[in-house]
């Protein structure tokens, strides 16, 4: 599922200033790529390199399978920046294990 999130911090920029009573100011925006636990389990989902990613897993126990934290992170890779939002231990849990992942793939890449 695509989101669109708008970002209000900055103005509006007009690219030709000389024409910008005929072009309307458009904010800029972000792409945010949202997923599902349910995505986790299609390990063919891919976001696109420097996309935002959220994954939404509601609330987790304890219990998060090594699959679903590996499809997570692949989705991650990628994205230039990651939201895990979700409740209960196993989401914790997950964020901590998404970023262990990561920072081993950087570490192992460097080399």
């Amino acid at each position: 599922m695509l989101k669109w999130r708008r970002k209000t911090e900055q103005p509006a920029v007009c690219d030709f200033p000389e024409q910008s009573h005929n072009v309307p100011a458009v904010p800029p925006v972000t792409l945010v790529y949202e997923y599902d636990r349910s995505d986790l389990h299609d390990h063919r989902m891919a976001a696109p390199a420097g996309s935002t990613v959220r994954i939404n897993v509601g609330f987790l126990g304890e219990h998060v399978s090594y699959s679903e934290q590996q499809a997570a992170a692949s989705l991650a890779s990628s994205a230039a920046a990651v939201e895990i939002v979700g409740s209960g231990p196993g989401a914790r849990w997950l964020a901590e294990a998404v970023a262990r992942q990561l920072a081993e793939w950087r570490d192992h890449n460097a080399l």
